[in-house]
């Protein structure tokens, strides 16, 4: 039995905005100025972009206070940072340690090309890890929309353990990873829940 014609148009047009509203969901947010504070505001990152949608740019750390003091700059730029100011590496030396997040990853799979979270420490790389790295070495510990994945599902950020400054994340396929801000070093990972559905790059559920 042959279909009324308004039910094919109608069906179509259900299907063309989908398509539409999800293309849109999957847009880029333009690359802006980006100000990160300390956790008490002593100093903050200035991250400024060469371009709208392109890599390219630099942080500027600077110390808060009756003037403001440059203190180091960076050869990139970052969408989010995390910073504090005074952290100590247990051996005398109290620096800025600077956490670098990496840009909203395009394609559906994880590469050992594409940062996903850098480490500086005292105006130094002291260590960067690809979307690969997060994911475990795993290209389906991700999760993907239209035209980009993720390998991260949450950002803890940064917190204190006695003396130490860490950096925690949690990733999609459900680690909390906790590394070492002043190192870089991973230190510790911890098995949570993993995103209800992801592994979707690949074809389906991942189970």
């Amino acid at each position: 039995m042959r279909q009324p014609y308004w039910i094919i148009i109608f069906l179509f047009g259900v299907f063309a905005v989908t398509l539409l509203s999800e293309a849109r969901a999957d847009q880029e947010a333009s690359n802006v100025a980006y100000v990160a504070t300390d956790e008490y505001g002593r100093c903050f990152a200035h991250s400024i972009p060469d371009a709208y949608f392109e890599p390219g740019g630099k942080t500027h750390i600077y110390a808060a206070g009756d003037e403001l003091v440059l203190l180091q700059t960076f050869p990139w730029y970052a969408q989010r940072i995390y910073i504090a100011c005074n952290a100590s590496d247990g051996k005398g030396m109290s620096a800025p340690a600077i956490v670098q997040m990496g840009p909203w990853p395009r394609g559906h799979k994880p590469n050992a090309e594409t940062l996903a979270i850098a480490f500086h420490y005292n105006g130094k790389e002291l260590a960067r890890y690809s979307t690969l790295d997060i994911a475990d070495g795993d290209p389906a510990n991700a999760s993907c929309s239209v035209s980009h994945y993720t390998v991260i599902q949450e950002e803890e950020g940064l917190v204190r353990r006695g003396g130490d400054t860490l950096f925690r994340l949690v990733t999609i396929d459900g680690r909390r990873l906790t590394f070492s801000a002043t190192t870089g070093a991973l230190i510790d990972t911890e098995q949570t829940s993993p995103v209800e559905f992801y592994g979707e790059c690949f074809g389906g559920r991942r189970e």
